[in-house]
């Protein structure tokens, strides 16, 4: 049995053996609600695990076919990082490597995601779902939670040790923020820092789907929105994977709100894309360079579940799936001298779940000239939704 199966086997086990009573008192809680519409009507453990886990998938170069996944090589690798911590930094880069992951000023710039995602983004995620596992009469809600947080970093690291530039260290490091993070939104004062009537933190995620054909899993996502300010125009603030962006809301109605980002997107890799296409001594910002797309990203949510999001990006990408860089006398050219460069776009459009009679039904509409393209419904639950890919 895989790893991924024998995660979420264990994860809804102990979700039945956990359960004591419900509660139905929100009032203490800062993050989740129980919305049974939007984004939210999809939130939980799996959707945690299926988002966050497999959240760079099929992007930065890494398969996104569960069978292509070196599951337990890569997974004794993470372990190892963590159980070995001074060998493993010793013979991979040394201390000056370890502490470019919390120095923001090193121009790695891997301080960043380690902060906004790790840190902030899924340190409220553990509250968050530590308030949905308390509300479902969770014995241990604080337990369960750290347990989905961990499963689903652990296996983050597992499939990121197949993208060609993986440095142990980045494991360990990740987990000390993680760690810190959980501490951090563990303290309700620290929390309340981003759930208040001037800052608001959300967690917007895909939604997973898994190819008939090839078991490939696509439109999965890991997004936290940052809304500041007062009145109906905030500004607004996104980061994660596969999306980033900087811009404005606007509040209509006191719980309907209008988000325009300009920012970044990857598109849907092809059905028949191979991982030998990648460059040797890739490194990751050459394959950001390479791979996001400058986009014009538009989003509506109610109460902070994301009802819809329309994504609309074009660049200059290479017949391999690349995109095309300036060189010296700043012509578009391609990597590989077998590529050419070429005008692409990609369009995205996910409709999450709203009640139709006793169902809640969604949907999603992908295209990518570069890559593939897909149509289909999604559920409330369950959160992963069977699709198909098409050239």
């Amino acid at each position: 049995m895989a790893l991924p199966q024998r995660i979420l086997i264990f994860l809804v086990f102990f979700s039945f053996i956990n359960r004591l009573h419900a509660e139905d008192d929100y009032s203490n809680n800062l993050f989740y609600f129980n919305q049974d519409y939007g984004s939210e009507s999809q939130f939980g453990g799996v959707n945690v695990f299926t988002n966050t886990g497999f959240v760079v998938s099929g992007r930065y170069t890494t398969p996104f076919i569960f069978d292509e996944i070196d599951y337990d090589k890569n997974f004794s690798t993470v372990i190892k990082s963590f159980t070995r911590q001074y060998s493993t930094v010793k013979k991979n880069g040394g201390s000056d490597r370890l502490l470019s992951e919390f120095n923001p000023f090193d121009s790695s710039g891997r301080f960043l995601p380690n902060f906004g995602l790790h840190f902030i983004g899924e340190g409220m995620l553990s509250r968050k779902l530590e308030e949905r596992y308390r509300m479902e009469g969770y014995s241990y809600p604080k337990i369960s939670a750290i347990a989905t947080i961990v499963a689903s970093q652990l296996m983050n690291e597992t499939v990121e040790a197949d993208m060609p530039w993986y440095n142990p260290v980045d494991s360990l490091a990740d987990i000390y923020w993680n760690v810190a993070g959980i501490v951090a939104f563990s303290n309700d004062e620290f929390a309340k820092l981003f759930s208040n009537e001037f800052v608001n933190l959300y967690y917007w995620p895909g939604q997973p789907i898994i190819d008939v054909k090839d078991r490939a899993i696509y439109n999965q996502g890991e997004s936290y929105m940052l809304r500041a300010g007062k009145g109906n125009l905030k500004l607004a603030f996104s980061m994660g994977i596969p999306i980033n962006g900087v811009g404005a809301s606007y509040t209509r109605n006191d719980y309907d709100n209008f988000t325009f980002l300009l920012g970044t997107d990857f598109g849907l890799p092809r059905t028949d894309w191979q991982k030998s296409e990648q460059q040797e001594g890739e490194t990751a910002n050459d394959v950001m360079i390479g791979l996001a797309i400058p986009s014009v990203q538009l989003y509506w949510d109610r109460n902070g579940s994301l009802m819809a999001s329309m994504i609309l990006g074009k660049a200059t990408q290479c017949s391999d799936g690349l995109r095309a860089f300036k060189d010296t006398s700043g012509k578009k050219v391609c990597a590989s001298p077998t590529a050419e460069p070429i005008s692409r776009s990609h369009f995205s459009l996910n409709l999450y779940p709203i009640e139709i009679g006793n169902v809640a039904i969604g949907g999603y509409f992908i295209m990518s000239e570069a890559g593939a393209s897909s149509v289909g419904i999604t559920f409330n639950y369950p959160p992963i939704t069977l699709g198909r890919r098409y050239n």
